[in-house]
């Protein structure tokens, strides 16, 4: 590896000018400087540092470099210091609802500057002790394990990403978690039984007879079977599951009069009053609802 070349130099100069190429070739070319760098531009730049500090020991040992090098304070140079902002290093896990569930057990392997010394690192964590519910952005952080310069000690910064799971999805980043169920008119009505598969395969079932289902304000709970957490004990509780219930109206219905009056008279409401006794500001055929 020419150095020389690299730099824009000649053979010739002196190492003053060496030291000040490098500088700038240093703060443009650092991957701490440049987080898309690739592994062989990481690798490729360590070598030419490794290659850089030879030939800067040689200059500064041999008598002939009559320059005024002490100017320079040579370690520092070697080791340039790593802006505060740098300091932190950022990665994102994608996880899953079963990873949440399962307590699994993540392992990230990174790299992080030890005073400009790139070197391999891992940090091995398990879920259930470190996934924080309602945390900001979904991240947690580990002081001291992220980049070393001088004694000060960056964090790593673990964010998480939760992937989309096909039946069910977390309540607003707690440990509960939301089931939509579609249904007809007939069962809001008159009750039904279903069944859920849950994350971990075990099936619930879900007795809704003797129930009426009317509107969507309101989640029906099914308590102690949502995600875990540890509680300020330490003891494993469980969040609920949120069914959301989603009534499928039809678009047009014949139904005869007796039947108009059996629903009348099992849902009181404005339909039930005699117009005589209201006073309409105005009449209105509603367009069907355009969500």
């Amino acid at each position: 590896m020419n150095i020389y070349y690299i730099l824009g130099l000649n053979e010739n100069c002196n190492t003053d000018d060496i030291i000040k190429k490098y500088d700038k070739f240093n703060r443009k070319y650092n991957p701490i400087n440049n987080k898309n760098s690739s592994n062989y531009e990481i690798l490729k730049f360590k070598e030419f540092t490794k290659e850089y500090k030879k030939l800067i020991t040689q200059r500064l040992s041999d008598t002939s470099d009559n320059n005024d090098i002490n100017t320079y304070n040579f370690n520092k140079i070697n080791n340039e210091p790593i802006h505060n902002s740098q300091l932190d290093i950022t990665k994102t896990v994608d996880i899953t609802l079963n990873d949440l569930y399962n307590n699994k057990n993540i392992s990230i392997n990174y790299q992080k500057y030890i005073n400009q010394n790139l070197e391999n690192d891992t940090y091995n964590f398990d879920l259930l002790n470190n996934y924080r519910y309602n945390d900001d952005l979904n991240k947690i952080t580990i002081n001291n394990k992220g980049n070393i310069n001088n004694n000060e000690y960056g964090n790593l910064v673990i964010n998480f990403n939760i992937q989309e799971h096909k039946m069910f999805k977390m309540y607003k980043n707690t440990n509960n978690i939301v089931y939509k169920k579609n249904i007809s008119v007939a069962d809001s009505i008159c009750g039904f039984v279903f069944y859920i598969q849950h994350i971990d395969n075990h099936i619930i079932k879900v007795d809704m007879n003797n129930k009426v289902i009317l509107g969507r304000d309101k989640y029906w709970v099914i308590k102690n079977e949502g995600l875990p957490l540890l509680n300020n004990y330490g003891k494993k509780i469980f969040g609920d599951i949120y069914i959301d219930f989603i009534i499928d109206y039809p678009d047009t219905i014949s139904i005869t009069n007796y039947q108009k009056r059996v629903l009348i008279d099992l849902f009181s409401g404005i339909c039930s009053l005699n117009p005589a006794n209201i006073k309409f500001d105005k009449s209105v055929k509603p367009n069907k609802l355009i969500e």
